[in-house]
């Protein structure tokens, strides 16, 4: 997991709205490609494992907030490089 998050991280062209390069979707799709070689996953793989930590990371993030979930997110392993 944590090696999933550094290699897309590796990649601001995925992520980073700044970058001009961002817009450009074979670019993009490019990177998906890239991370889903490294994982030895395909690209559909690839972003929905994204869409999945994401998504646990704004739940927990939620809970945290509100009081009811700060200690299970904080031993969330993936929680402080998201």
């Amino acid at each position: 997991m944590i090696t999933f998050i550094e290699l897309f991280r590796e990649r601001p062209v995925l992520w980073d709205k700044t970058r001009p390069e961002f817009k450009d979707e074979n670019k993009k799709n490019d990177a998906w490609i890239e991370i889903g070689e490294e994982m030895q996953i395909n690209k559909a793989e690839v972003q929905a494992k994204l869409r999945n930590l994401t998504s646990h990371f704004y739940r927990g993030s939620k809970k945290a907030k509100s009081g009811s979930g700060a200690d299970s997110q904080r031993k969330w392993v993936a929680f402080e490089h998201l």
